[in-house]
């Protein structure tokens, strides 16, 4: 079986590609590594500037290591094999969207509108049942107002957003 791709290896191409430094840099797109990223190491943590982080289609199984990312506002982690949503709390106070659909989440736990007190968005289809998320108490941001589902999406949804990706 062959090791996974380290996050410190998926910024070294990322740099050699873009011709910039990650760490100076706001967006950063790790997508579909190959071999793919298994784990969110320390090198996350060089990210101060990131705003939009990319992480998805990898095998990521859990959240680790978002203490460096001071100004991250996008995380993007769908296409995973995380299991919960423990360890995004560092990023709690900047954090505006969370992407993580298809994952293997099946609970929501914690006070979401104290933990992040500036998400707008959370985009989880197909990683909970929509029943668990229609009567959970734990997303009341005093921001947030409505649950609105589609057949294809389920997001939240806060009254200072103007509109959604498509």
């Amino acid at each position: 079986m062959s090791k996974g791709t380290s996050i410190k290896e998926a910024l070294a191409k990322w740099e050699e590609k873009n011709g910039t430094k990650a760490a100076e840099s706001e967006e950063i797109k790790l997508l579909c590594q190959i071999p793919s990223i298994e784990k969110m190491d320390a090198s996350l943590s060089t990210l101060t500037k990131c705003m939009k982080l990319s992480l998805s289609t990898n095998g990521i199984e859990k959240i680790t290591n978002l203490n460096g990312l001071k100004s991250l506002k996008i995380l993007s982690l769908g296409r995973n094999n995380i299991k919960s949503f423990s360890g995004l709390e560092p990023v709690g106070d900047t954090l505006e969207e969370l992407w993580i659909s298809y994952n293997l989440i099946e609970k929501m736990k914690g006070k979401w509108g104290t933990i992040f007190p500036s998400l707008c968005s959370l985009y989880f289809s197909l990683s909970l049942s929509l029943s668990f998320f229609q009567e959970s108490v734990y997303l009341k941001n005093s921001r947030c107002y409505s649950c609105q589902t589609t057949r294809s999406r389920t997001w939240l949804r806060c009254k200072n957003c103007q509109s959604f990706p498509a």
